[in-house]
């Protein structure tokens, strides 16, 4: 390589400067977890156990993401069980109630009470829960 500085009119107008600046133009390009095995190679003149140490990076940084994905998976259902037992036990408290009410005498508001209890569930049944739409803007 060479040590001089080219000029924009140097490179117009002779062919062995050209081919210098395109190879100072010349670009690798890789993507993954690893870096190149050429430059692992490079890397093992440096550090002699280098490869070694990329490679168990690698798996145990995998091996922490597939953990939290377990953890994130089991905190969502275990979530939406607690979300069902929740309207569960207020669904038969509000029936309980208006059953209870209409027993006792109160059959007005008691018949309204299960009512609307009973066309709130249906509709639940009936249109399901909406959709959560995640906002990736942030």
């Amino acid at each position: 390589m060479t040590d001089k500085i080219i000029k924009n009119e140097d490179i117009n107008h002779n062919s062995e400067a050209k081919e210098t600046f395109k190879s100072i133009l010349q670009m690798q390009q890789f993507s993954g977890p690893l870096p190149h095995p050429s430059l692992l190679k490079e890397y093992q003149e440096l550090i002699s156990d280098s490869p070694e140490r990329f490679l168990k990076m690698v798996e145990e940084e995998g091996k922490h993401r597939r953990e939290l994905e377990i953890k994130s998976i089991s905190a969502k259902i275990s979530y939406d069980k607690r979300g069902q037992w929740m309207a569960f036990t207020l669904a038969v408290s509000i029936i309980s109630i208006g059953a209870i009410s209409v027993f006792n005498g109160y059959t007005i508001p008691g018949s309204i009470t299960l009512g609307i209890s009973a066309v709130g569930l249906a509709g639940i049944f009936i249109k399901g829960k909406p959709p959560i739409i995640k906002d990736n803007k942030k």
